[in-house]
């Protein structure tokens, strides 16, 4: 082992001035005195700390340290990989629960729709009956200018209004405009107006089904001739009346 591979492995320089008088070969003459007074008096105060130290003894010195170094490299190595491996668990388990969550938000969005589905399918087949008998006359969208958010359907004083579809009073009596109305609350935000009655026959909160009779045929407030003014309000929306009548396959 020569004495630049011990400097780099950080062995002093004055062992390795002993070293190399421990590795001299014994010869049959007597050993060579020291260079001077110094170098003598250095190995003999090594040789005073160090009284089992030879070649031997330093290689296994060094061994060992390698060993050492070699070991904690390998624990830091396998600390290393095991924070890898410990994230790349997380990371599998945040994504396992991020597809757990879209399969839960899939499911809620599914059995949504077809609730959805299934109430529209109900309103689509519910029972729908003509608010009243009579003529056709003004549709719903601008007259004169201003717009005319409803159908009306004239007749006599007197003639039955009916309710279009089963659902729950809301309004009944004076209103402005209208003279007199009925508003029926029915499923899914729906809303029935009927305006100009002559007489209302139900009372606010009371249950009434299609085609019963809530009213009759007036021409109170700023009406100019007997006949029903039927609105349809779609979550607060007015919508026309005759086409939604006609797409429950009721025709005027």
């Amino acid at each position: 082992m020569g004495a630049r591979h011990l400097l780099t492995l950080g062995v002093p320089a004055t062992l390795l001035t002993t070293l190399s008088i421990i590795a001299v070969p014994a010869s049959t003459s007597a050993p060579a005195a020291p260079q001077d007074h110094r170098a003598q008096t250095e190995v003999s105060e090594i040789n005073s700390a160090h009284p089992y130290l030879t070649l031997a003894n330093l290689q296994k010195e060094l061994a060992s340290e390698k060993r050492k170094q070699e070991e904690a490299a390998k624990a830091k190595a396998e600390a290393a990989a095991e924070k890898a491996e410990e994230a790349e668990r997380a990371k599998k388990a945040k994504e396992a629960e991020k597809a757990d969550e879209a399969r839960e938000a899939k499911k809620a969005a599914e059995a949504e729709k077809q609730e959805n589905d299934s109430a529209a399918r109900k309103e689509a087949t519910a029972e729908v009956v003509q608010p009243t008998t009579g003529t056709l006359t003004s549709q719903f969208g601008m007259r004169g200018g201003s717009p005319h958010n409803g159908i009306d359907i004239a007749n006599s004083i007197g003639t039955p209004i009916l309710s279009a579809m089963d659902g729950k009073v809301i309004d009944s009596g004076a209103a402005s405009g209208f003279g007199m109305w009925v508003r029926v609350q029915h499923a899914r935000g729906l809303v029935t107006v009927y305006g100009h009655v002559n007489e209302s026959m139900v009372s606010v909160g009371e249950q009434v089904s299609a085609g019963e009779q809530i009213a009759t045929v007036g021409n109170r407030g700023q009406s100019t001739g007997p006949h029903l003014h039927f609105e349809v309000q779609q979550s607060g929306s007015k919508t026309d009346p005759l086409s939604w009548l006609q797409r429950h396959g009721v025709s005027i």
